[in-house]
C-alpha cells in the first residue's frame, strides 16, 4: 500500500461558499493524491498536492490519501481534517447604564472578523473615540441632562458578508460636585476648599477674591477684614469634562463662608 499522507495544511474554520486552498505533503514516487470533500466541492479531485475547496455546510470533512499509479491502484490510509463553519455572531458587552462625561469600552466578543465599524446613536448621546475599526471601541458619553437612551452598534464583515449587532445603553446625567472640605468661617489668610474629584476641569469663582481654573482642591488667600462684622463670601465651582472618574461630576455648586 502507498504510505500515508504526512500532513494536510489549510483552514479548518471556514466561511461557506468561499474558496479555500489545502496542501498535502510529501510527494512519493509511484503514487498520486486523491481527495474527497464531504459537505463541499474539491478541485481537482486527484493528481495534485494542492486543491481548492468550496464548503457548503452540514457535516464537513476533507479527506486525502495516496493511490498507486500502477495496477491494482491500491489506496493508502486516509488522512481526515474536520471542518467547522465560522459562525459570525458578535455580541456586544459593556457598561450599562453609562455615565455622562465618561469613557466606556465596549467589546464585540468576536475576534475573527475581517473588519469592524462602530457607531453610537443618537450622536447627541455620545461618540466613538479613537479607532472605530477594531473588535473593541471606546465611547465618550456626552453631558446629557436627563437619562438618555442610546445604541452602540458594531458592524462586522467576514468573507464578504456583514452582520450588525446593537447594544442599548441608558446614559445617566452626571451629578454636580459636592464640597468635601469647606470651613464654616475663616480668619483672613489662606483657606482650602475641596470638592468631588474626577472631572476634567474646575472653574472656581469667589467674587472679589479669585476667579480661575484649578483642580478639585484649591487654597485661596482671603483679604484682611478691618471692619467690625464678618464678610460673607460665596464660593462657586463648576466641574466639567471627562476626567479620571468613571462618572465624573458635572455642573456648579456654591458654598457661603
Amino acid at each position: 500500500l502507498p504510505v500515508a499522507v504526512n500532513a494536510l495544511n489549510g483552514e479548518d474554520t471556514v466561511c461557506l461558499n468561499v474558496p479555500y486552498t489545502y496542501v498535502a505533503s510529501n510527494n512519493v514516487n509511484g503514487s498520486i493524491y486523491a481527495w474527497s470533500a464531504i459537505g463541499g466541492t474539491v478541485t481537482p479531485a486527484n493528481g495534485s498536492d494542492t486543491v481548492t475547496v468550496i464548503w457548503t455546510g452540514g457535516t464537513m470533512e476533507l479527506q486525502v490519501w495516496r493511490e498507486s499509479i500502477e495496477e491494482p491502484y491500491c489506496a493508502g490510509e486516509v488522512l481526515t481534517m474536520n471542518i467547522v463553519e465560522d459562525l459570525m455572531n458578535p455580541g456586544i458587552t459593556g457598561p450599562n447604564p453609562a455615565c455622562a462625561n465618561g469613557y466606556n469600552v465596549y467589546d464585540a466578543n468576536y475576534t475573527s472578523g475581517d473588519s469592524y465599524f462602530w457607531t453610537v446613536s443618537p450622536s447627541a448621546a455620545g461618540s466613538v473615540t479613537g479607532n472605530p475599526y477594531l473588535n473593541t471601541a471606546t465611547v465618550l458619553w456626552n453631558n446629557v441632562t436627563a437619562p438618555t437612551a442610546a445604541t452602540v452598534t458594531v458592524t462586522v464583515t467576514k468573507c464578504g458578508q456583514s452582520f450588525s449587532n446593537d447594544y442599548n445603553v441608558i446614559v445617566e446625567p452626571s451629578n454636580p460636585p459636592t464640597f468635601i472640605v469647606a470651613p464654616v468661617s475663616a480668619c483672613p489668610g489662606f483657606v482650602t476648599f475641596e470638592v468631588t474629584g474626577g472631572a476634567g476641569s474646575y472653574l472656581w469663582d469667589i467674587p472679589g477674591v479669585f476667579n480661575g481654573t484649578g483642580s478639585n482642591n484649591i487654597t485661596i488667600e482671603f483679604p484682611y477684614n478691618d471692619g467690625s462684622t464678618s464678610i460673607p463670601y460665596t464660593v462657586s465651582v463648576t466641574a466639567s469634562g471627562a476626567g479620571t472618574a468613571a462618572c465624573p461630576p458635572s455642573g456648579m455648586v456654591s458654598y457661603i463662608i
